[in-house]
């Protein structure tokens, strides 16, 4: 008999693990990812990919935690496979972006938020808070430095 999705553990570590991470509590994503385990789907790219935004936002301590739990540790390898899974997800491309502004590499990140925007938006993206941000600095980027998108 086939798993139902709402029964599985990896689905509703998924929604744990977005829960940990709107609520800022990201260390409560370490937990919800081990209870994954147990479930045939515990790898799956969309999983990790919300797990990486948890790693991102809980720094290093989450980060130790999660390598002392045997579980991945490192939010850029989580967040490229989503990414090549998913490329015409502009929210990969924007996550990934997120991760280069974090450590100041403002070059990379932007590139990466360009590509994004230049993606058709899908209509529950399109009103996101956060996106809309970064697509208004994008553009206000593009017209004041027309040339900042080429190539170094």
């Amino acid at each position: 008999m086939p798993r139902r999705p709402s029964t599985d553990a990896a689905v509703r570590a998924l929604f744990e693990v977005i829960k940990a991470e709107q609520l800022r509590r990201p260390a409560d994503a370490v937990a919800a990812m081990l209870s994954a385990r147990s479930s045939p789907l515990a790898d799956h790219l969309v999983l990790g990919a919300s797990f990486a935004l948890a790693l991102q936002s809980g720094g290093d301590s989450v980060r130790k935690q999660a390598q002392a739990a045997g579980l991945p540790s490192e939010a850029k390898p989580l967040h490229v496979r989503a990414l090549q899974a998913y490329p015409y997800n502009p929210a990969y491309w924007t996550d990934l972006g997120d991760y280069f502004a974090r450590s100041y590499d403002l070059w990379t990140a932007y590139v990466l938020y360009d590509v994004a925007l230049s993606l058709p938006m899908p209509d529950a993206q399109r009103s996101n808070v956060a996106l809309a941000g970064k697509r208004s600095f994008a553009a206000r980027i593009r017209g004041d430095f027309p040339a900042f998108f080429l190539a170094k």
